[in-house]
């Protein structure tokens, strides 16, 4: 989308249509005589929610994101791509793509996968979308579209005072916490006040099941009353015959004037886990300022994605000892002043508050990581891995043709991305000048 994309002075390659969705009963990867089993490949132009409603007509789903309108093949899948409903028990989208095809910045089409063009195909499982070349079509892994029950456990405040995150959504961290231990993912959904009033709600997701009062057990078993005076708690159960039911499959359309900052943190299993874990996270979210609009949420790693560590991706490392993804979601106002001034607060307020939660890791998502990250080569993928990255940006990319903010070499340029920080005054002056970007 425009929105994560644009930059001055650049030149951008409109994916949109390439629509194709194609869906094998047994891949074979070029280059390979095994069989991969049942998988999808999808054009860049696809968007989640067109795959997911192709996916309903022919009983499959794929670990995707719950944005309908973000491209399945395009940032969310070369970036990481993190499913908060289909990760716990799948793995990230990087753990189930198969083969890419790409055209590289010489204008050759080429195919990378196990087979043929490895270093490519690695880079291209986390290195980050619009740095290695544009990737025309990927195929990805597909699953049954199993049943699953979902559980909805809310609590409700007029005003967030310390107690509602400290005793509140303390208790919803823990119940995420003992379920987790059960092989059970969820997803904790804190939002900003409107009406002057703030919620939480913890949706715990039962897979492959339809019995909506055994899981109604589950959660009574372990669920403690909150006697805590403004606080109302209530819990709700559906079923869905499909979980895909639980994705968006319609595109979501934005009021004018729509604007939204972001950043991330991982917090490790061994925090998350502990038996202060849910105190000490619950007691970090609270000097947040969580105002109207703004969204913060977990997104269940462990489980698959930390079995997944013979799977050889470009991520840190510490990806497969992490628990959660925390991503707080900042609404930001329409006028200049207003987004630099919630940028500042972002990046010098709350990202470090919720680094603090793990304070050993400080690791982020580069897909939904701060603007202005300075080090994010380290917070992104580990200083190892980004050598061998831009060994392979430098392979395959010469150049520099794409680039991308705080993508792999990106630090080989000025803040606005037009000059080499390498060339001299005058090779720069020309540039702007537009008299050729390869003037050395």
């Amino acid at each position: 989308c425009a929105g994560r994309s644009s930059s001055p002075n650049s030149f951008q390659i409109h994916t949109n249509l390439l629509k194709s969705i194609s869906f094998h009963e047994n891949f074979v990867a070029r280059g390979s005589t095994t069989c991969s089993g049942p998988a999808v490949t999808l054009g860049a132009g696809v968007m989640h929610w067109e795959v997911y409603a192709h996916g309903v007509e022919n009983g499959y789903t794929i670990v995707g994101g719950e944005c309908p309108t973000v491209g399945a093949v395009g940032g969310f899948l070369q970036g990481g791509g993190v499913s908060s409903i289909h990760s716990f028990t799948k793995g990230l989208a990087v753990d189930n793509v198969l083969e890419y095809q790409v055209v590289t910045p010489n204008a050759d089409l080429v195919t990378a996968n196990e087979h043929e063009n490895q270093d490519l195909y690695w880079a291209l499982k986390g290195g980050g979308g619009g740095t290695f070349g544009i990737v025309t079509q990927a195929t990805v892994r597909v699953y049954p579209d199993d049943p699953v029950v979902v559980t909805a456990t809310m609590i409700k405040t007029a005003f967030a005072n310390t107690l509602f995150w400290t005793e509140g959504v303390r208790e919803l961290l823990r119940l995420l916490q003992y379920f987790n231990q059960l092989h059970i993912p969820g997803q904790l959904v804190v939002t900003g006040p409107e009406k002057d009033s703030i919620q939480a709600t913890l949706e715990l997701h039962f897979a492959n099941m339809t019995d909506e009062a055994h899981a109604m057990k589950l959660l009574s078993s372990e669920l403690r009353p909150l006697s805590i005076h403004h606080i109302s708690t209530s819990t709700s159960v559906r079923v869905q015959k499909r979980a895909s039911s639980e994705l968006r499959m319609k595109p979501d359309i934005y009021p004018p004037q729509y604007g939204i900052l972001q950043g991330s943190v991982l917090i490790s299993t061994a925090v998350f886990q502990s038996a202060e874990g849910p105190t000490l996270i619950a007691r970090k979210f609270s000097e947040l300022t969580v105002r109207s609009n703004d969204i913060l949420f977990t997104s269940n790693l462990g489980g698959r994605v930390s079995k997944n560590i013979a799977i050889d991706v470009p991520l840190h490392p510490a990806w497969r000892e992490a628990a959660q993804l925390v991503t707080f979601v900042r609404a930001v106002g329409p006028s200049i002043e207003g987004k630099l001034s919630a940028l500042e607060n972002l990046t010098s307020q709350d990202i470090p508050i919720l680094y603090s939660v793990d304070p050993n890791a400080k690791i982020s998502y580069r897909n939904l990581g701060d603007p202005q990250e300075q080090e994010f080569q380290a917070r992104y993928w580990g200083l190892d891995n980004y050598a061998r990255l831009a060994a392979i940006k430098a392979k395959w990319d010469p150049n520099g043709l794409f680039i991308t903010r705080s993508g792999v070499g990106s630090e080989d340029w000025d803040v606005e991305g037009i000059c080499r920080k390498s060339r001299g005054l005058i090779a720069q002056a020309l540039e702007l000048l537009k008299l050729g970007p390869y003037i050395y």
